[in-house]
Order: C-alpha cells, then structure tokens, then sequence
C-alpha cells in the first residue's frame, strides 16, 4: 500500500488553487491581447481657438461689445439660433472656442493626425459651421468657416486663427 504524504481533503485543495490559478492566468492573457489586438479610437471632436477682431467697415475702428457665436445652416424653419460665446473688448477682439468634427487616425507616437472639418455631413448634403457676429447699430455678420478653411486645419495645430469681421454700419436684418 502507498502511503500519501497529504490526506484527500488537502489534495482536492491543491488542485482547486491550480485550476484557480490557471483560470486567472487565462483572462490576464484575453486582456491583453484585447488591449493591444483593439483598434485605437479615432477623436471625433476637437477644439479650435479663434481671435475674432471686430471692426466697423467704414471707418475701421474697432466694435467693443459685440456679440460672438456660432451656429449651422440648418435650413429648419424653427432654428434654434446661434450658440453666443461671449462679446468683444474694448479693442473688438475676442477669443472663443468651437468644437468641430475631426478626421483623425493614430499617428504611431501615441497622437493623432488628421483634419478638423467645419461642416456636418458629406458634401453636397453638408451643413457649413458659421461664426457669427452681431452688434447694436451694426448688420450681422456670418462667416462660413467651411469656406473660409477649405480643407480645414490640421488636427496637430493648435495655433489659434484670427478672423477680421468687418461690421457694416445700420439696422440689423
């Protein structure tokens, strides 16, 4: 008769603890291999600084309190209007800070390169991105940032872009 060294209760113990042990050691290698099998998400959005210098057309002069926003040309008859970021200083300049649609793909340095677009959709069916300025005594001004960058800004500057807005004086439209 062979005589064991553990009784049959410590026994079933061991084994348990090595098929624990194995079980784990397998999901540690399914994620892992997750992470580095899955693809790298792509940003869909990125912000973008613009110095927007407002000016009266005629005279060249600055505008102080002019309001500055964005919007899209939505064509709906019950637009919701423009999204107002803030209004010019003393000097007619503001910064403000859109979000836009990116096409970004990894760069192999843990960045990203790419396109911010300013429009929605894929052209002819796009809808432009708009700047827009209004001010008391002034027309509206709206900039179309989609014609103003035709083939947008690249997704790696982050250099902010000046726009002159020229304000013709007279009643709003």
């Amino acid at each position: 008769m062979v005589h064991d060294r553990f009784p049959p209760a410590s026994r079933v113990v061991r084994v348990l603890a090595l098929v624990a042990l194995g079980v784990l050691a397998c999901g540690v290698a399914v994620l892992v291999d997750r992470r580095w099998s899955a693809p790298i998400e792509s940003p869909r959005v990125r912000a973008v600084d613009f110095d927007v210098v407002v000016v009266d057309s005629s005279t060249g002069l600055a505008v102080a309190g002019a309001e500055v926003g964005f919007d899209q040309e939505s064509g709906d008859f019950d637009d919701p209007g423009p999204s107002w970021a803030g209004a010019t200083d003393s000097g007619g300049q503001l910064r403000v800070v859109g979000y836009f649609a990116a096409v970004a793909v990894p760069d192999g340095r843990g960045g990203f390169r790419g396109t911010v677009v300013f429009h929605d959709g894929v052209p002819p069916s796009s809808v432009p991105d708009l700047l827009v300025v209004r001010a008391p005594g002034y027309r509206g001004a709206t900039i179309d940032l989609d014609a103003r960058f035709p083939r947008g800004i690249a997704f790696e500057d982050r250099s902010a872009r000046t726009i002159r807005v020229p304000l013709a004086p007279g009643f709003p439209r």
